[in-house]
């Protein structure tokens, strides 16, 4: 057959057109796609428009507050296309309003290993390292928990320096600061707030021994077991004695503050039953 072509290729390549067999050997020949199937790239470029436009409804959905779609449409995103982190980051917003603080973690550290193996832009990294850390800042129920928020702005800052994230790292060691001062003045108030935040039994009982030392319960297992459940429902006795002679001065100008604040709010709340009453 090839030798038919070859002694009369003008005549007998026409009769041979449909053979595919003939129109194989031509396209390896000529580097060319004879059978119309889509190319390599063709199909690439065709998954990424896709992408983009799975995208652009997660967009749409989360500036409408639709969250459970957002997350659909930003998965079919990284689907279509597992090189585009920001799709990953950007479920992480959604989930973080919806205070889903676990999967918020999962996908940082997702973004931030899938970005590394591409070699994306160090600002997308950054991006999943800052979103790291706002996360944690809002889990955060005590001075260590702002830890790890840090050290995920500090990491952030090391890939890329931008303002945003240095604020966040500067507010994040401000409220540390803070907790660790009324820690110093009340040092149940930690690990009650952890308690009370613990979002599942299991987490909640690993501090039981801390909670036990804090609150001087000892080996008294019912005083132990009654306190615990006073803290978990929230119900905890706010009042409490300080010996303010052992109170250092930022100390004592923090407590008077606190103080102020509780009389101006009771005063308040005072005047205004009294203008109800006068109204009435």
């Amino acid at each position: 057959m090839m030798e038919e072509i070859q002694k009369k290729p003008s005549d007998n390549l026409n009769s041979y057109v449909k053979d595919q067999r003939v129109m194989k050997s031509v396209g390896v020949v000529l580097n060319l796609n004879l059978r119309g199937d889509k190319s390599e790239v063709e199909k690439k470029q065709e998954m990424k428009e896709r992408a983009e436009s799975e995208k652009e409804l997660g967009n749409t959905a989360f500036k409408k507050r639709h969250f459970e779609a957002a997350i659909q449409h930003y998965s079919n995103t990284m689907e279509f296309d597992d090189e585009d982190i920001s799709c990953i980051t950007n479920r992480v917003d959604v989930y973080l309003q919806m205070e889903k603080y676990k999967e918020c973690i999962e996908d940082c550290d997702k973004a931030i290993k899938r970005g590394r193996e591409l070699g994306s832009d160090c600002e997308m990294v950054a991006r999943a390292l800052t979103r790291k850390g706002t996360v944690f800042v809002k889990m955060a129920k005590c001075s260590k928990d702002y830890e790890p928020a840090i050290e995920a702005y500090q990491r952030a800052l090391t890939v890329h320096r931008n303002h945003e994230t240095l604020s966040k790292l500067h507010q994040a060691e401000r409220a540390k600061k803070e907790w660790e001062r009324q820690e110093y003045i009340d040092p149940k108030i930690g690990v009650e707030e952890r308690v009370k935040g613990a979002d599942d039994d299991e987490k909640a009982q690993s501090l039981q021994p801390e909670f036990a030392s804090r609150n001087g319960v000892g080996d008294d297992k019912e005083e132990l077991w009654s306190q615990w459940a006073t803290r978990r429902d929230g119900a905890s006795d706010k009042r409490r004695v300080i010996d303010v002679t052992n109170l250092e001065a930022a100390e004592r100008h923090l407590l008077i503050e606190k103080l102020v604040k509780q009389i101006q709010a009771d005063n308040l709340h005072l005047l205004r039953k009294i203008r109800k009453r006068i109204d009435e």
